[in-house]
């Protein structure tokens, strides 16, 4: 049994290394390919044997020091997730040589920035792991079920999950540069937000 190969976009990234702003960084002509290192994008990194979904907060320094800074959404799990079991919507995955995740951990199945669902694990079955896909519908390719659900690459509950972790980024970003964010603060954008024109069907 042999692991689905995993198509590393960052394979220089050391999990433990952080710069003086907290985050983890590495340096942008590390990347396989330069040109999809962009503010937003989801990337695999990582060993081929320990790889993370990743998403690329800023490209920051100078050209001969441009450094990519990182916030991890998961472990991922290489997969093909074409290949289910015989329960529609759980896929099968090698145990991998890291070892098993615990029964009921949320990860990243997949082997690429293009192929990728978050997962549940719903069982260990020897060397398999059973992983029921987060998003999408069964019975559709990885690519499918990400362009029929979302104009972001998710399906509504891992697009959830994706955009609350963005929010939870965000005031904390703000909360380190200005302090922590008032109650007032709040109310004020809470109704900015809800006096937001509709828009139109």
């Amino acid at each position: 049994m042999t692991q689905p190969r995993v198509y590393l976009d960052l394979p220089g990234l050391d999990p433990q290394q952080v710069d003086q702003t907290g985050r983890l960084w590495v340096l942008l002509d590390e990347a396989a390919d330069p040109t999809v290192i962009v503010r937003g994008a989801f990337l695999v990194a990582g060993q081929p044997d320990r790889p993370m979904l990743v998403r690329v907060v800023d490209v920051a320094g100078t050209v001969s020091d441009r450094r990519v800074h990182l916030n991890v959404v998961g472990v991922l799990i290489p997969c093909d997730l074409n290949f289910e079991s015989e329960e529609a919507g759980v896929v099968l995955a090698p145990v991998p040589v890291a070892g098993p995740p615990a029964p009921g951990a949320i990860v990243i199945a997949g082997s690429s920035r293009a192929a990728w669902s978050p997962a549940r694990v719903a069982a260990i079955e020897g060397q398999w792991l059973h992983l029921r896909l987060l998003a999408g519908r069964p019975g559709s390719s990885a690519h499918e079920r990400r362009a029929a659900d979302g104009p972001d690459g998710a399906a509504p509950a891992a697009a959830h999950q994706l955009r609350m972790a963005a929010m939870d980024q965000l005031i904390a970003d703000v909360e380190q540069q200005g302090g922590p964010i008032t109650a007032e603060e709040i109310a004020s954008a809470a109704q900015r937000l809800r006096s937001r024109p509709r828009a139109q069907d």
